[in-house]
């Protein structure tokens, strides 16, 4: 008996059901294409995570068009990815998908070549390999110098979409991201749709960012053989929407998913939130952080943050956090249903991967965050839950990126973990380059890490739980010495830290011609060590105060001969210019880095300086160490500026350099007074005068303050200050003494015509001397 012709003829022949062929034929075993991703050497960790994610955003859209065998590799040699591309390019009937991922180079044959382990692999080599394969051939590749395979792998039957151009387009493309994206809205449109409209989305995002387009795509036409620039003969546009395809959120026995890490669902629409109706998952998330005790009745809770912190051996640094934040009052709403994203391209870029709010009754709106991140200009990025109610769920994920910052020449980097709510959970997993000088240190938190490794980076997680809310107080010490920070610093020790600082600033202490000639002077109209010491500190305090910190200049002092000649200096520099005065009068003085109104934490090597002052030390007839800061022009000789009391100051001496107390002098106490004069006037009101007096430090802050305000001003301050002390009184011919004349006490005089019936009426203060 001869078999049917028709299909349905056979089936029926064969006696197979028609329903169960057709499973048979759309299951993955019968697919009839193939795709292999091969990702190539890359350079740190942040690298290899983008390609990954873009490896597997790929792989999603090739299962989403119904291939069978797909393939995903990294790291590999290159006879493993020849043999993979046929193993691979066997088991399809239909089309054949190949997509490579990292950096190219040019061979010797002038023709590029893609960086795997050991020998590279060349365009010739994937030529070769193509020309082998008999179903018809997508190639994607997505490297720097990527135009160049385009002559090389063009063939009938296979299309060649390229990231760049051949020439001068070095720098690692961002197209691979924008195609990967495509790959999963419209898995049925052909290689050259999707490239149009990568390239689309590529131009605005840059556009956005206020960036220029470095990379520029072409497209091999086989049908044509013709290589063409975007859009590549088709209309790039937008995708046609398809439906969400993602099913419950829930376990297959119907309980919610209360999953440790925070899944948010992706969304395709035309609008800036989807709606979606409440799901086992999303009531049991809001039950759970409804649980949670709050015996303080803060307005917000954090359920759970998650950060990511990736330090690359560039000193480029990647963030990756995801966060629950419960929203308890409406008091929160500013605070916790707001946010503000960094948008300073290039130098420091944030992407939103997801986002969503969980109402009370477990309906959510989630965020479409391509249509937000397209809709991004530079500066600030903002998010806005306007539909937020008490007892409401965020739920966000972020990037931030940030290029490497070469302002400080060795990497230093300080990173806050407690907030101004409760944290319920905290995760930390720092990633820092193995081959690099980089220690992390975890300050006013106690916990050790898990440590692990990875092809680039070791590993270090931490997890906490109840971390308490930070709620700075009045009288708190520096906020550094209670707030729980991570630390990541590149410098091995102290010692490691001085002889940096040495080396850049060598020749930076050395005195010239013009500072001896100003020393000779100051010692020839003072005869006495502190009477020169005094005069020294008074001009170098008189000179201007600028601070130019460009480049090196943030870090290295100029000589005491350029602040001398510029008569002006920052901190830096006039510190270091009343070092040198002292010292070619004879007198042993120290330059010293200081972190001011804050701390320094010594057992953690690393820049926490943002001030120089100098030190004197004891020497005959001074039994004690001066701390001299000439960039105050409110502190008097002898006292310390407030921001330097008991601060941990590094001490450069001529062979070493330590740390040390910066404390006062036994003497250094100030004297504050006050004299009323009020007399009867004829009319049976009350007229007079006040006369305040500062003495010492108790002068500083007043000092800062008058040198500041107007005639006017200071009237209106003072008759302000002192409607409490006495009522119905008003404050004429207001006057102070010079502030920055720091060899005199501070003294403000004021008339008084006051309007108090009688003396009971008066304050106590003001009735007691009388």
């Amino acid at each position: 008996m001869r078999a049917p012709k028709t299909l349905l003829g056979w089936l029926r022949w064969r006696r197979i059901s028609p329903l169960v062929a057709l499973c048979f034929l759309v299951s993955p075993g019968f697919a009839k294409s193939s795709g292999l991703i091969v990702t190539g050497i890359t350079e740190n960790e942040t690298v290899a995570q983008n390609y990954a994610a873009i490896a597997k955003s790929m792989r999603a859209g090739m299962e989403k068009r119904g291939f069978g065998g797909i393939e995903v590799i990294d790291q590999v040699r290159r006879d493993e990815v020849l043999a993979k591309i046929a193993a691979t390019a066997a088991k399809a009937d239909d089309e054949f998908w190949l997509v490579l991922l990292g950096s190219s180079g040019t061979g010797r044959d002038g023709l590029p070549t893609f960086q795997v382990k050991g020998p590279r692999l060349s365009a010739a080599d994937l030529r070769e390999a193509l020309r082998g394969i008999e179903v018809p051939r997508k190639v994607f590749i997505g490297t720097n110098h990527s135009g160049g395979y385009l002559e090389a792998l063009g063939m009938p039957d296979c299309e060649v979409l390229t990231a760049t151009a051949a020439e001068h387009e070095q720098n690692q493309p961002r197209l691979p991201e924008f195609l990967a994206k495509e790959m999963e809205r419209d898995p049925a449109a052909s290689l050259a749709e999707l490239g149009a409209r990568a390239v689309d989305k590529l131009k605005l995002t840059l556009q956005n960012q206020g960036l220029s387009l470095g990379e520029h795509a072409h497209f091999y036409e086989a049908a044509t053989g013709k290589i063409l620039v975007a859009p590549f003969g088709v209309s790039g546009g937008e995708p046609i929407a398809k439906a969400d395809e993602r099913g419950p959120e829930n376990r297959s026995d119907g309980t919610p998913v209360n999953a440790p890490r925070i899944v948010i669902p992706e969304v395709e629409s035309d609008e800036l939130f989807v709606a979606r109706e409440a799901t086992p998952e999303t009531r049991g998330l809001v039950e759970a952080a409804a649980a949670i005790p709050n015996p303080d009745g803060y307005d917000a809770i954090v359920v759970r943050r998650d950060i990511e912190l990736i330090i690359n051996a560039d000193q480029s640094i990647r963030e990756n956090v995801q966060a629950r934040n419960y929203l308890v009052t409406r008091q929160s709403f500013d605070a916790w249903a707001n946010y503000s994203f960094p948008q300073l391209p290039p130098g420091e870029v944030t992407r939103v991967k997801a986002a969503r709010l969980i109402l009370p009754d477990g309906s959510s709106y989630v965020l479409n965050a391509e249509k937000l991140n397209d809709s991004a200009r530079g500066g600030v990025a903002g998010l806005l839950f306007p539909q937020a109610e008490a007892g409401s769920l965020i739920e966000l994920d972020y990037t931030t990126e940030r290029r490497a910052s070469y302002g400080l020449p060795r990497f230093y980097l300080e990173k806050e973990l407690a907030d101004s709510v409760p944290i319920e959970r905290l995760s930390i997993d720092l990633k820092l380059p193995k081959d690099a000088a980089f220690h992390h240190y975890l300050k006013n938190l106690a916990g050790q890490p898990a440590e692990s490794e990875t092809e680039h980076s070791k590993v270090f997680v931490w997890n906490f739980a109840h971390l308490a809310a930070f709620e700075p107080l009045p009288n708190d010490p520096a906020r550094r010495e209670v707030v729980p920070w991570l630390g990541v610093s590149g410098f091995d020790s102290w010692q490691d830290f001085t002889g940096w600082f040495r080396r850049i600033s060598k020749g930076a202490f050395d005195s010239g011609p013009r500072v001896k000639a100003k020393a000779d002077g100051i010692a020839a109209d003072h005869a006495g060590r502190p009477e020169r010491i005094r005069a020294a500190y008074q001009y170098v305090t008189g000179l201007r105060y600028i601070a130019t910190p460009c480049g090196i200049h943030a870090f290295r002092p100029r000589t005491p001969e350029q602040t001398l000649h510029n008569r002006y200096g920052d901190c830096k520099d006039k510190a270091n210019l009343l070092v040198a005065l002292l010292g070619e009068m004879g007198i042993d003085a120290d330059f010293v880095l200081i972190n001011r109104g804050s701390s320094t934490d010594t057992k953690f090597p690393g820049w926490q300086f943002n001030h120089a002052i100098a030190y004197v030390p004891p020497a005959e007839g001074q039994d004690q160490g001066l701390w001299l800061d000439s960039t105050d022009p409110s502190t008097p000789y002898g006292a310390i500026a407030p921001g330097n009391v008991c601060r941990q100051g590094l001490v450069f001496g001529e062979k070493d350099a330590r740390f040390a107390e910066v404390l006062p002098p036994d003497d250094a106490l100030g004297v504050q007074s006050e004299t009323w004069t009020l007399r009867a006037g004829t009319d049976g009101q009350w007229e007079g005068g006040l006369t305040f007096v500062w003495k010492g430090i108790l002068s500083h802050g007043w000092r800062a303050q008058f040198g500041r305000l107007s005639p006017l001003m200071l009237r209106f301050a003072v008759n302000e200050s002192m409607s409490q002390r006495l009522p119905l009184s008003d404050f004429t011919q207001v006057k102070v003494s010079d502030p920055y004349d720091l060899e005199t006490p501070l003294e403000l005089r004021a008339s008084i015509a006051s309007q108090l019936p009688h003396w009971p009426g008066a304050p106590r203060e003001v009735v007691a001397p009388f």
